[in-house]
C-alpha cells in the first residue's frame, strides 16, 4: 500500500470522526433551541473551531499538493493558501465576536443588527482584503490554464466569459470602495 493511499484513508477516517462530532454537537443545540428556547454559545464556538480547523487543515494540505501538481502554474497553491489564512481570520473574528456573548443566548424573532468592536475592524479589512486576494488568485490561475480556449472561442468573447466572475465578485465590495475613495 502506497504511503499515499495510507494518508488517505486516514484522513478520511478522520473527517468522518470529526463530521460525526460536529453532527452531534449541532443536534444538541438544535435540541437546546426546541426544548428551551436557549442555546449554549459554548457549543456554537466548539463548533465553529472544530469546522474551521478541518477547514484550514484540508486547504493546507490542497494547497502543498497543487504546488507539486502544478509546477509551472503555482498560483492554485498559493490561492488556496490565501483561502487558509482566509479561513483562520474568520475563525479569529467569529471567536472575537462570540467570546464576549451570555453562555446561554435566548433566540429572539426579528432581525437584530450585529456590531463589531472597534478594536477588530482592521481584522476585519485583513479578512476582506484576503478574501479578495485568494479570489483573484485563483481567477488569475483559472485564466492563464484555459488561455489556450482563447484562440477557439476568440480573444474578445474568451475576455468578457472569463471576467464575469471577476466582476460579479468585487461587486460586493462596492460600498468598501466607495468609503474608501470618499
Amino acid at each position: 500500500m502506497h504511503l499515499e493511499t495510507l494518508d488517505d484513508t486516514v484522513g478520511n477516517n478522520i473527517v468522518k470522526v470529526i463530521q460525526y462530532a460536529l453532527i452531534g454537537i449541532l443536534l444538541a443545540m438544535t435540541l437546546q433551541m426546541i426544548l428551551t428556547s436557549v442555546y449554549n454559545t459554548r457549543l456554537l464556538i466548539s463548533s465553529i473551531w472544530i469546522s474551521y480547523t478541518l477547514a484550514i487543515c484540508m486547504l493546507g494540505l490542497l494547497a502543498r499538493r497543487f504546488f507539486y501538481w502544478f509546477k509551472t502554474n503555482r498560483l492554485y497553491g498559493l490561492a488556496r493558501a490565501f483561502i487558509a489564512i482566509t479561513a483562520g481570520m474568520s475563525l479569529v473574528l467569529s471567536t472575537l465576536l462570540l467570546i464576549g456573548q451570555p453562555v446561554d443566548r435566548q433566540q429572539r424573532a426579528g432581525l437584530t443588527e450585529a456590531s463589531m468592536p472597534d478594536s477588530i475592524v482592521p481584522l476585519n479589512y485583513s479578512f476582506i482584503i484576503s478574501s479578495m486576494v485568494a479570489f483573484i488568485l485563483t481567477w488569475i490561475a483559472t485564466v492563464l490554464v484555459l488561455h489556450h480556449y482563447s484562440k477557439r472561442v476568440g480573444k474578445i468573447k474568451y475576455w468578457i466569459i472569463v471576467s464575469i466572475p471577476l466582476v460579479y465578485f468585487l461587486t460586493q465590495f462596492q460600498p468598501l470602495f466607495l468609503s474608501l475613495s470618499s
